[in-house]
């Protein structure tokens, strides 16, 4: 008897966790001096902090998201189709409002995340990329928003972001993509006109 009140009690909580991460899954928004900050949460797991991807976790009252600068412990409070997200690495707390699923508009990085090196036509046998100076790019035909911090190249696609280690050494650019280094040659040296 004990051991089937144990296992009630056990599961009452699983579903309780697995409901309440159920409901915080979907996109957020909150405003700050009138720019527009959006959080989603996916149901498998992955999110994005204005515009910044992270993978997360929720334990009781805690959501525990791992960004690739560290992990992070945001107390969260939900109530009313209103989400209050405080503590981890934020200044104050941020309150979101759900929304309806959206095309969300991607983040065009500033021009300070833009490595002058990289701009131009770049190919190897399989692969073209062409690196614009406002910000995109178009590889192999899809275009993408881009930057470039730190020999880490960050590519947007919506509310996703993928970062990769990158190298220019005189006209050869070596990108690390899924573990495996890709080279591609500069075509030309004068940066093309955006059409």
């Amino acid at each position: 008897m004990h051991f089937l009140r144990l296992f009630f009690l056990v599961s009452s909580i699983n579903f309780s966790l697995f409901g309440q991460s159920a409901v915080l899954n979907g996109t957020w928004e909150a405003f700050e001096k009138k720019e527009r900050i959006l959080f989603v949460l996916n149901n498998d797991g992955t999110g994005s902090f204005d515009g910044i991807a992270f993978s997360y976790k929720i334990q009781e009252k805690e959501l525990i998201a791992t960004f690739d600068y560290g992990i992070f412990n945001y107390d969260y409070e939900l109530k009313d189709n209103q989400l209050t997200l405080k503590e981890g690495n934020l200044e104050h707390p941020y309150i979101f409002k759900k929304i309806k699923e959206e095309i969300v508009k991607p983040i065009v990085p500033a021009s300070n995340t833009i490595d002058p090196l990289l701009l131009g036509n770049w190919t190897n046998p399989h692969h073209k990329v062409i690196f614009y100076s406002d910000g995109t790019m178009i590889a192999d035909g899809k275009k993408e928003i881009y930057e470039a911090v730190g020999l880490k190249l960050r590519i947007f696609s919506g509310n996703t972001m993928e970062e990769n280690p990158y190298s220019v050494y005189q006209d050869i650019i070596s990108i690390v993509l899924n573990g495996e280094v890709i080279q591609l040659k500069k075509e030309e040296v004068i940066v093309p006109v955006k059409k």
